[in-house]
């Protein structure tokens, strides 16, 4: 026979921390998704964890999915942003947002 105490493997998985790591494109319209996908390619030649919903989607669903995901940060890039040429970065943990050059990145 085998028994490994499912019940106490649950437990302690569930008692283990976790830790946010990695960048969500959060895009809004055809244009952002593009620059997104320029990004989120740039960002992974860097070695970092990143997210891509390829799917039109409202912001609050994409910031629901990259929460859902772990993602330490959420990049948002919607038609204003790239107007101004800026990107607005929301730390998940810390709950803080602020605006970013793409050259920060």
């Amino acid at each position: 026979g085998f028994a490994i105490g499912l019940e106490r493997v649950i437990e302690n998985i569930s008692s283990l921390p976790i830790s946010r790591e990695g960048f969500f494109l959060a895009h809004l319209g055809e244009e952002s998704l593009k620059k997104s996908k320029e990004i989120a390619e740039r960002l992974r030649e860097k070695g970092k964890k990143t997210f891509l919903f390829y799917e039109e989607k409202s912001l609050k669903s994409q910031i629901r999915l990259s929460d859902r995901l772990n993602a330490r940060f959420v990049l948002i890039i919607g038609p204003e942003e790239l107007e101004k040429g800026k990107i607005i970065l929301r730390d998940l943990e810390s709950r803080e947002q602020k605006e970013i050059t793409e050259e920060s990145l």
